[in-house]
């Protein structure tokens, strides 16, 4: 198997990095050739998960859970960011985002997304970009996520897992 580069590329900051194919007669990218080739450029990928809770009292935002790069990065890159909700009530939980980037600005989004029943879901692309906005040169430094519930004492939990990679 041989691996070639695509006529296009991503960008790690300002820097362009050459996408792969692994070619082996398909011309089809392949994950582990992406990986093997963006390995050196990324230096590694960053999975955070944790669970958030919401306050006892309704509609007050309970105790941020950040999520940050690894030591020893200046921040990372967000790809995927997943949602499981468990113990829900007859309630409905909003979900909070406060992004900080490479020069201390923030982007908060209050009412993110909602919650009314225990699921597993994938943010949409524009969640995404609503989350960490389209800004140039600024990296994600950290992401702080918290939720509140319509009801008091709830019993609903969110668990939000962050893929990404980190970044030098």
């Amino acid at each position: 198997m041989t691996v070639g580069f695509l006529p296009f590329v991503a960008t790690v900051g300002n820097v362009p990095v050459p996408l792969p194919v692994a070619d082996g007669g398909t011309g089809q990218a392949t994950a582990a050739a992406a990986l093997s080739a963006l390995g050196g450029a990324l230096t590694c990928y960053r999975q955070a998960a944790s669970a958030i809770t919401p306050n006892a009292t309704l509609n007050v935002f309970g105790n941020a859970v950040t999520i940050g790069a690894d030591t020893g990065f200046t921040g990372f890159s967000v790809f995927l960011v997943n949602f499981v909700t468990t113990g829900f009530g007859s309630e409905t939980v909003t979900l909070q985002s406060v992004v900080t980037f490479s020069d201390n600005t923030t982007n908060t989004q209050a009412g993110l997304t909602t919650f009314t029943t225990s699921t597993t879901t994938s943010a949409a692309l524009n969640t995404i970009i609503a989350m960490v906005g389209s800004v140039d040169a600024k990296t994600v430094k950290t992401i702080a996520f918290s939720v509140k519930s319509s009801i008091n004492n709830s019993t609903a939990s969110l668990t939000v897992n962050v893929l990404g990679v980190n970044l030098p």
